[in-house]
Protein backbone atom coordinates (compact mmCIF):
# COMPACT_ATOMS: atom_id res chain seq x y z
CA UNK A 1 0.00 0.00 0.00
CA UNK A 2 2.69 2.69 0.74
CA UNK A 3 4.66 1.48 -2.10
CA UNK A 4 1.64 2.23 -4.57
CA UNK A 5 0.74 5.89 -2.25
CA UNK A 6 4.65 6.63 -2.36
CA UNK A 7 3.91 6.94 -6.78
CA UNK A 8 0.84 8.16 -6.48
CA UNK A 9 0.23 10.25 -3.31
CA UNK A 10 -2.27 9.57 -0.66
CA UNK A 11 -2.95 8.59 3.15
CA UNK A 12 -1.97 5.83 5.39
CA UNK A 13 -2.93 5.86 8.93
CA UNK A 14 -3.81 9.44 8.82
CA UNK A 15 -0.42 10.34 7.73
CA UNK A 16 -0.04 12.04 4.21
CA UNK A 17 2.15 10.58 1.67
CA UNK A 18 3.29 12.69 -1.38
CA UNK A 19 3.34 11.22 -4.60
CA UNK A 20 6.85 11.00 -6.30
CA UNK A 21 4.99 12.27 -9.61
CA UNK A 22 3.51 15.49 -7.93
CA UNK A 23 7.06 16.12 -6.64
CA UNK A 24 8.75 15.83 -10.11
CA UNK A 25 5.94 17.61 -12.07
CA UNK A 26 7.08 20.24 -9.65
CA UNK A 27 10.62 19.33 -10.33
CA UNK A 28 10.12 20.03 -13.84
CA UNK A 29 8.09 22.85 -13.56
CA UNK A 30 10.69 24.47 -11.48
CA UNK A 31 13.68 23.51 -14.09
CA UNK A 32 11.04 25.05 -16.86
CA UNK A 33 10.50 28.33 -15.49
CA UNK A 34 14.76 29.03 -14.79
CA UNK A 35 15.80 27.44 -18.02
CA UNK A 36 16.55 30.74 -19.79
CA UNK A 37 19.88 31.22 -20.07
CA UNK A 38 19.51 34.91 -18.73
CA UNK A 39 18.49 33.09 -15.30
CA UNK A 40 22.18 31.65 -14.53
CA UNK A 41 23.62 34.99 -15.82
CA UNK A 42 21.27 37.24 -13.11
CA UNK A 43 21.82 34.40 -10.73
CA UNK A 44 26.10 35.02 -10.72
CA UNK A 45 26.32 38.75 -11.46
CA UNK A 46 23.02 40.28 -10.71
CA UNK A 47 23.40 39.50 -7.77
CA UNK A 48 26.62 40.03 -6.96
CA UNK A 49 26.10 43.76 -7.96
CA UNK A 50 23.86 44.66 -5.44
CA UNK A 51 26.34 43.26 -2.82
CA UNK A 52 29.28 45.58 -4.42
CA UNK A 53 26.51 49.15 -4.54
CA UNK A 54 26.35 48.38 -0.87
CA UNK A 55 30.23 49.41 -0.04
CA UNK A 56 30.01 52.57 -2.73
CA UNK A 57 26.58 53.43 -1.03
CA UNK A 58 27.80 53.17 2.09
CA UNK A 59 30.84 55.05 0.88
CA UNK A 60 28.81 58.09 -0.72
CA UNK A 61 26.60 57.98 2.51
CA UNK A 62 29.65 58.76 4.63
CA UNK A 63 30.92 61.78 2.61
CA UNK A 64 27.98 63.20 2.27
CA UNK A 65 27.97 63.50 6.08
CA UNK A 66 31.64 63.89 6.13
CA UNK A 67 32.27 61.43 8.10
CA UNK A 68 35.91 60.44 7.36
CA UNK A 69 35.69 57.42 9.68
CA UNK A 70 32.59 55.73 7.87
CA UNK A 71 34.56 56.76 4.78
CA UNK A 72 37.66 54.55 5.54
CA UNK A 73 35.60 51.71 6.50
CA UNK A 74 33.93 52.15 3.32
CA UNK A 75 37.69 52.25 1.45
CA UNK A 76 39.05 49.24 3.02
CA UNK A 77 36.08 47.62 2.03
CA UNK A 78 36.43 48.36 -1.82
CA UNK A 79 40.08 47.71 -1.59
CA UNK A 80 38.98 44.10 -0.44
CA UNK A 81 36.77 43.38 -3.61
CA UNK A 82 39.51 41.41 -5.57
CA UNK A 83 40.15 39.16 -2.34
CA UNK A 84 36.70 38.81 -1.88
CA UNK A 85 35.87 37.87 -5.46
CA UNK A 86 38.34 35.25 -5.76
CA UNK A 87 37.77 33.26 -2.72
CA UNK A 88 34.19 33.92 -4.20
CA UNK A 89 34.96 31.94 -6.95
CA UNK A 90 35.98 29.19 -5.29
CA UNK A 91 33.06 28.83 -3.53
CA UNK A 92 31.15 29.14 -6.89
CA UNK A 93 33.30 26.50 -8.28
CA UNK A 94 33.07 24.34 -5.12
CA UNK A 95 28.75 24.60 -5.08
CA UNK A 96 28.62 24.27 -9.00
CA UNK A 97 30.36 21.14 -8.37
CA UNK A 98 28.11 20.24 -5.42
CA UNK A 99 24.92 20.48 -7.62
CA UNK A 100 26.32 18.46 -10.87
CA UNK A 101 27.02 15.81 -8.58
CA UNK A 102 23.48 16.02 -6.77
CA UNK A 103 24.84 17.06 -3.18
CA UNK A 104 23.20 19.72 -0.85
CA UNK A 105 24.84 23.21 -1.51
CA UNK A 106 26.67 25.29 0.90
CA UNK A 107 23.11 27.40 1.55
CA UNK A 108 19.75 25.95 2.15
CA UNK A 109 17.58 26.09 -0.52
CA UNK A 110 14.26 24.68 -1.87
CA UNK A 111 14.62 20.97 -1.14
CA UNK A 112 17.03 18.50 0.84
CA UNK A 113 18.09 17.07 -2.46
CA UNK A 114 20.89 14.67 -1.47
CA UNK A 115 18.63 13.08 1.23
CA UNK A 116 15.80 13.17 -0.83
CA UNK A 117 17.34 11.15 -3.65
CA UNK A 118 18.85 8.91 -1.35
CA UNK A 119 15.61 7.72 -0.25
CA UNK A 120 14.38 7.36 -3.28
CA UNK A 121 17.02 5.00 -4.50
CA UNK A 122 16.76 3.19 -1.39
CA UNK A 123 13.27 1.91 -2.28
CA UNK A 124 14.43 -0.08 -5.59
CA UNK A 125 14.63 -3.15 -3.44
CA UNK A 126 11.62 -2.89 -1.79
CA UNK A 127 9.53 -2.60 -5.00
CA UNK A 128 11.12 -5.11 -6.68
CA UNK A 129 10.80 -7.93 -3.46
CA UNK A 130 6.99 -6.34 -2.36
CA UNK A 131 5.37 -4.73 -5.56
CA UNK A 132 3.28 -4.93 -8.03
CA UNK A 133 4.41 -5.44 -11.70
CA UNK A 134 2.28 -2.22 -12.25
CA UNK A 135 4.22 -0.51 -8.89
CA UNK A 136 7.68 -1.91 -10.41
CA UNK A 137 6.74 -0.49 -13.83
CA UNK A 138 5.92 2.49 -12.21
CA UNK A 139 9.09 2.69 -10.16
CA UNK A 140 11.10 2.28 -12.96
CA UNK A 141 9.46 5.16 -15.01
CA UNK A 142 9.43 7.51 -12.47
CA UNK A 143 12.96 6.86 -11.93
CA UNK A 144 13.93 8.03 -15.19
CA UNK A 145 11.96 11.13 -14.74
CA UNK A 146 13.87 11.74 -11.62
CA UNK A 147 16.98 11.09 -13.38
CA UNK A 148 16.44 13.49 -15.86
CA UNK A 149 15.12 15.95 -13.32
CA UNK A 150 18.43 15.62 -11.33
CA UNK A 151 20.91 15.65 -14.22
CA UNK A 152 23.15 18.62 -14.99
CA UNK A 153 21.58 19.57 -18.40
CA UNK A 154 18.12 20.08 -16.91
CA UNK A 155 19.07 21.71 -13.68
CA UNK A 156 21.94 23.99 -14.93
CA UNK A 157 20.14 27.26 -13.87
CA UNK A 158 19.13 26.06 -10.17
CA UNK A 159 23.07 24.72 -9.83
CA UNK A 160 24.18 28.64 -11.29
CA UNK A 161 21.64 29.75 -8.66
CA UNK A 162 23.08 27.66 -5.78
CA UNK A 163 26.58 28.96 -6.42
CA UNK A 164 25.91 32.40 -7.60
CA UNK A 165 24.10 32.67 -3.87
CA UNK A 166 27.80 30.93 -2.27
CA UNK A 167 29.63 33.10 -4.09
CA UNK A 168 27.51 36.65 -2.98
CA UNK A 169 27.71 35.31 0.85
CA UNK A 170 30.98 34.89 -0.01
CA UNK A 171 32.26 38.16 -0.96
CA UNK A 172 29.62 39.91 1.66
CA UNK A 173 31.24 37.77 4.61
CA UNK A 174 34.67 39.08 3.31
CA UNK A 175 33.82 42.65 3.17
CA UNK A 176 32.39 41.91 6.97
CA UNK A 177 35.84 40.71 7.52
CA UNK A 178 37.49 44.20 6.30
CA UNK A 179 34.78 46.26 7.78
CA UNK A 180 35.45 44.38 11.43
CA UNK A 181 39.84 44.89 10.54
CA UNK A 182 38.86 48.74 9.73
CA UNK A 183 36.44 49.39 12.88
CA UNK A 184 39.65 47.25 15.65
CA UNK A 185 42.05 49.64 13.46
CA UNK A 186 40.19 53.00 14.38
CA UNK A 187 39.40 52.06 17.75
CA UNK A 188 43.13 51.68 18.04
CA UNK A 189 43.56 55.21 16.69
CA UNK A 190 44.86 54.32 13.35
CA UNK A 191 44.60 57.63 11.07
CA UNK A 192 41.71 57.03 8.73
CA UNK A 193 44.11 57.48 5.96
CA UNK A 194 46.19 54.66 7.26
CA UNK A 195 43.11 52.20 7.70
CA UNK A 196 42.99 50.48 4.75
CA UNK A 197 46.45 49.35 4.71
CA UNK A 198 45.95 48.13 8.23
CA UNK A 199 42.74 46.53 7.56
CA UNK A 200 44.35 44.75 4.48
CA UNK A 201 47.06 43.23 7.36
CA UNK A 202 44.47 42.06 9.97
CA UNK A 203 41.32 41.08 8.49
CA UNK A 204 42.30 37.25 8.85
CA UNK A 205 42.21 37.66 12.50
CA UNK A 206 38.63 38.13 12.08
CA UNK A 207 37.65 35.12 9.94
CA UNK A 208 36.13 33.23 12.77
CA UNK A 209 33.90 35.74 13.55
CA UNK A 210 32.58 35.89 10.18
CA UNK A 211 32.50 32.42 9.20
CA UNK A 212 33.03 28.69 10.07
CA UNK A 213 34.11 25.92 8.38
CA UNK A 214 31.97 23.27 7.11
CA UNK A 215 32.32 19.41 6.82
CA UNK A 216 34.47 19.57 3.67
CA UNK A 217 36.64 22.46 5.20
CA UNK A 218 35.03 25.40 3.55
CA UNK A 219 34.35 28.72 4.73
CA UNK A 220 30.59 29.46 5.69
CA UNK A 221 29.59 32.61 6.90
CA UNK A 222 27.88 32.18 9.96
CA UNK A 223 27.89 35.76 11.15
CA UNK A 224 24.36 36.67 11.73
CA UNK A 225 24.03 40.38 10.48
CA UNK A 226 26.54 39.12 7.40
CA UNK A 227 23.80 36.28 6.88
CA UNK A 228 21.04 38.92 6.55
CA UNK A 229 22.98 41.28 4.29
CA UNK A 230 23.03 37.54 2.15
CA UNK A 231 19.61 36.85 2.58
CA UNK A 232 18.78 39.98 1.23
CA UNK A 233 21.46 40.38 -1.99
CA UNK A 234 20.39 36.81 -2.71
CA UNK A 235 16.57 38.09 -2.94
CA UNK A 236 16.03 35.06 -0.37
CA UNK A 237 13.56 35.92 1.73
CA UNK A 238 11.43 37.20 -1.09
CA UNK A 239 11.66 33.45 -2.61
CA UNK A 240 10.55 31.58 0.28
CA UNK A 241 7.29 34.03 0.35
CA UNK A 242 6.77 32.65 -3.08
CA UNK A 243 7.56 29.01 -2.95
CA UNK A 244 4.80 28.84 -0.12
CA UNK A 245 2.45 30.25 -2.40
CA UNK A 246 3.21 27.10 -4.41
CA UNK A 247 3.19 24.76 -1.77
CA UNK A 248 -0.34 25.65 -1.01
CA UNK A 249 -1.18 25.82 -4.60
CA UNK A 250 0.33 22.14 -5.30
CA UNK A 251 -1.20 20.96 -2.03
Amino acid sequence: DYLGKRIRGGRIDGLQIKGRFRQELQGMFYNSILSAPKTAVKATFGTNMIGIFRLFQQYAGAALKADKKEMAIAAAQIDAIGKAFAEGFQMWKYNWDLGVHNKNMSYEGKFDLESDLGEWQALRPYYEKYGSEADKRAYAWMDRVVSMNVSPWFKYSQNAMGAGDALARTIIGRFAMRSRAARAALEKGIDPGDVTKYARETEEEFRKQIFKKDANDRFIVSDKAARLAGDEAAMTTALEENFKGFELISN
